[in-house]
C-alpha cells in the first residue's frame, strides 16, 4: 500500500510537471468565433476607441455571420454597469460577464472566457491543466446575450449593479486594459484561479478597494447573484429570489431578438417584469396590516387577508395596546420592498381595499405577524384558505405569550 501510495504521488508530480511545461500562445488554429482579440484605445476626453466588438447573427449555436465593428465611447457618458450570470449545467456551473451602459445607448458587454481551438469544448479538468488560453470578448449585447438566452436556451439574468459613474470607469477600463495586455501577452485560463467570476472579482477589489476573500460561489458561480447581493454589489432592497424573477430576461430576450435596440427592450422599466409576476413595491405602511402599494402607476390599498392587528388611528381615543409595535414591525419587514400579493376569493372589502395574501420572498407575511404576536386570527369567509395555518401560528404566539399575549396587554 505505500509502495502504491508513493507511486501515485510520484505520478501527480510527474503529471503537474509535464503540463507545467506548456506555455500560452496566440497563436492556435482558433475557433471562428475567438480567432480576434479585440483591443482599445484610451484617446483625449476619456474617451476610448474600442477595436473589434463581436457582433455574430447566429442561427444556431455553431452557425453564425462574422461581423465585427469598432465603437468610439465616452466614459464621460457611462450610465451603469450591470453583472450577468447564466447558469448551465447542474452542479452550480455558470458563465457571468459585465456590460457596460452608455448615456447614447450604446452597451458594451465585456465577458471573460476560454480560447478554444477548432473541435474544443470546455472541460473543468482540462481547465487546470493549461489547456485553454484566457481572453477577454468585448462584444455587442445582440451577440453574446442573444447567444446565450435563444441559442443555449440558459437562462440569463441581467442585474443592475450599485457601481457609481466614477466607479464605472474605472472598471471599464481595468477590464479594457486588461484585453488589451492578454493580446500581446496570453494566459492560461484556470478553473480554480483564472476563470470568468476570479477576473471580475480581482477587478472590482482593484476598484473598489474591497478585499472579497474566495468564496464556493466563486468557483460555481450560479449562486455568485446572490455572493454579490451579500457584499451590497446589487439587489439591496428586494431579495434574491424576487431579484431572479424580475432579473431573468429570458421572455423579452425571445420576444426582441433581431431588434436593433435589443439591449433596452430586454431591460424593460422594473415594474413591468414585477407585475407580471404580482410583485409591487410598498410606498407606504398605513398600520400593522394594511399597505399601499404602486400598480400601474397608481396607488393602491391593501388589507391583508385572514388577520388584525390593533388600531393605531383612532377618533380622539389613544391606539390599542401594541398597535404602534404592530405598525413598526409591519415597516420592517415590508416597506419599500417588492411584495408579492396573492388573492384568495374575494377583490377588495367593503371599503374597497384590496384583499391579499403578502410575501416578501418566500416570507409569509400575514403569518409572519400572527406568529409573533403583532396580529391575531379574523378570517372572513369566503376568503379562508390559510385559516388553520393562522390558527396554528397564534396557538404558538399565546403558548410563547408574545406581543398581544404577554402580559402588557393581557393586564389592561
Amino acid at each position: 500500500m505505500r509502495k502504491i501510495t508513493i507511486l501515485g504521488l510520484v505520478l501527480v508530480v510527474c503529471i503537474i510537471g509535464f503540463y507545467s511545461l506548456f506555455e500560452p500562445q496566440l497563436n492556435r488554429n482558433w475557433s471562428p468565433d475567438q480567432v480576434v482579440l479585440p483591443s482599445a484605445e484610451f484617446i483625449e476626453d476619456n474617451k476610448v476607441l474600442l477595436s473589434n466588438v463581436r457582433n455574430f447573427k447566429y442561427s444556431s449555436t455553431t452557425s453564425y455571420e462574422i461581423e465585427y465593428y469598432d465603437l468610439e465611447v465616452d466614459l464621460n457618458k457611462l450610465e451603469r454597469v450591470d453583472y450577468i450570470v447564466e447558469p448551465f449545467g447542474s452542479i452550480g456551473a455558470a458563465h457571468t460577464f459585465l456590460s457596460f451602459a452608455f448615456e447614447d445607448g450604446n452597451q458594451v458587454a465585456v465577458s471573460i472566457e476560454i480560447r478554444k481551438e477548432i473541435g474544443e469544448s470546455f472541460s473543468p479538468l482540462k481547465g487546470l491543466l493549461r489547456q485553454y488560453e484566457v481572453m477577454y470578448v468585448v462584444a455587442d449585447e445582440r451577440d453574446v446575450v442573444n447567444l446565450r438566452a435563444n441559442h443555449r436556451q440558459h437562462a440569463v439574468y441581467i442585474y443592475p449593479t450599485v457601481a457609481n459613474r466614477e466607479q464605472g470607469i474605472l472598471l471599464f477600463k481595468s477590464m479594457l486594459n486588461r484585453a488589451n495586455e492578454l493580446k500581446g501577452k496570453p494566459e492560461f485560463y484556470n478553473t480554480l484561479t483564472n476563470n470568468c467570476t476570479t477576473n471580475i472579482v480581482k477587478h472590482i477589489n482593484d476598484v473598489f478597494q474591497k478585499d472579497i476573500s474566495w468564496d464556493l460561489r466563486l468557483l460555481l458561480p450560479e449562486e455568485s447573484d446572490a455572493l454579490a447581493k451579500e457584499l451590497g454589489f446589487i439587489a439591496q432592497d428586494i431579495s434574491i429570489e424576487e431579484a431572479r424573477v424580475i432579473y431573468k430576461v429570458n421572455e423579452r430576450a425571445e420576444l426582441y431578438k433581431g431588434s436593433q435596440d435589443f439591449s433596452k427592450l430586454i431591460r424593460l422599466p422594473l415594474e413591468e417584469s414585477a407585475a407580471k409576476n404580482n410583485l409591487y413595491r410598498v410606498t407606504k405602511v398605513v398600520d400593522g396590516d394594511t399597505i399601499d402599494v404602486e400598480i400601474n402607476g397608481q396607488t393602491k390599498r391593501v388589507r391583508y387577508i385572514g388577520i388584525d392587528t390593533p388600531e393605531s388611528q383612532l377618533e380622539d381615543k389613544p391606539a390599542e395596546c401594541f398597535a404602534l409595535e404592530a405598525t413598526a414591525r409591519n415597516q420592517a419587514l415590508v416597506e419599500n420592498k417588492w411584495v408579492r400579493l396573492e388573492k384568495d376569493v374575494s377583490e377588495t372589502d367593503k371599503y374597497g381595499r384590496l384583499l391579499r395574501y403578502v410575501f416578501v420572498g418566500d416570507k409569509f407575511i400575514n403569518q409572519t405577524l400572527v406568529e409573533e404576536g403583532y396580529a391575531s386570527v379574523f378570517t372572513v369567509p369566503p376568503d379562508v384558505a390559510q385559516k388553520d395555518t393562522f390558527i396554528e401560528a397564534q396557538r404558538k404566539a399565546k403558548t410563547e405569550e408574545k406581543g398581544l399575549w404577554g402580559s402588557v396587554c393581557t393586564s389592561l
